[in-house]
């Protein structure tokens, strides 16, 4: 399986569990990024109950998937999307109220630095954004 579809899987179960929530319940889910800063490998959650369970539960996906242990949780959300584009080793973090917002972020911040070699990682959301409804 390739490195897109594998990327497609996850999003796919992400959004149809986080979907499957009651909407207050969604309006409470953490997620996290995590990060190696040596290899640019990572490590994300999402549907946590507390910012912290996120953060650690990202932290130990990334240290499973990187190369070395470096893995630091670089961003935690509730209330909002997030994404990941990735650039040659570098990780640029986008947010906004859905994924297809919080990826163009990402991939924005990630051209400014790197141009056209940009690819899109991951996107997560939290869902509240569907609890006011």
């Amino acid at each position: 399986m390739t490195r897109m579809a594998i990327r497609l899987c996850i999003a796919f179960a992400a959004f149809t569990f986080a979907a499957s929530l009651p909407l207050s319940a969604r309006a409470q889910q953490w997620g996290a990024i995590a990060v190696d800063t040596n290899t640019g490998d990572a490590g994300w959650s999402f549907c946590w109950n507390s910012e912290s369970q996120a953060r650690n539960v990202a932290i130990g996906q990334c240290k499973r998937q990187s190369r070395g242990n470096q893995c630091d949780a670089v961003y935690a959300f509730r209330g909002s999307c997030t994404a990941m584009a990735q650039g040659g080793q570098d990780n640029y973090v986008g947010a906004g109220p859905n994924e297809g917002m919080a990826t163009v972020d990402a991939m924005d911040k990630c051209r400014a630095e790197h141009g056209t070699a940009c690819e899109f990682f991951v996107s997560l959301c939290s869902w509240s954004q569907r609890a006011t409804e």
